[in-house]
């Protein structure tokens, strides 16, 4: 539950990352995959970037592994919003596992196609993202009660 493995890898890179392998294979495997695999390139030239990784095997085994909820979502209380895209093809079905690992008060909110909002981060849909995250703040916060509010 909740990986940093993106669901579209290649199941050879998949096995790998799994696998006990030695870095320099692990790396060679990476590399490869990114010159055929023109998102695989940028997730992991960015993750690198982001996470200033010396390796792309010290992003996946050490510096990515350190961000996992496993262990730790049953502590979070407040009330939360969780959001998916129908069509996230890095992360597919997390957002939803997510959510049903919360134990507190939680609202699921999966954007669709025809919302115009399926991809990952709801790109062309910000408006819509940002109307509905709005009126579940204000919903939650019980903002309309309280006086001098818009």
């Amino acid at each position: 539950m909740f990986t940093f493995i993106p669901n579209n890898l290649p199941p050879q890179i998949t096995s790998e990352m799994k696998s006990n392998s030695t870095e320099e294979k692990f790396n060679k495997l990476l590399f490869d995959g990114m010159k055929k695999n023109l998102y695989l390139h940028w997730a992991l030239s960015q993750g690198m970037w982001n996470m200033q990784a010396s390796s792309l095997f010290d992003l996946v085994n050490n510096k990515m592994s350190q961000y996992s909820l496993e262990g730790v979502v049953s502590n979070i209380r407040c009330p939360t919003l969780i959001c998916e895209a129908e069509n996230d093809l890095s992360y597919a079905g997390q957002p939803k596992k997510l959510f049903d690992a919360l134990l507190c008060p939680k609202t699921y909110v999966l954007y669709t196609k025809e919302d115009a909002a399926e991809e990952h981060c709801h790109e062309g849909a910000c408006h819509l993202l940002n109307q509905r995250t709005f009126d579940w703040l204000d919903e939650t916060l019980n903002l309309s009660n309280i006086k001098g509010s818009y």
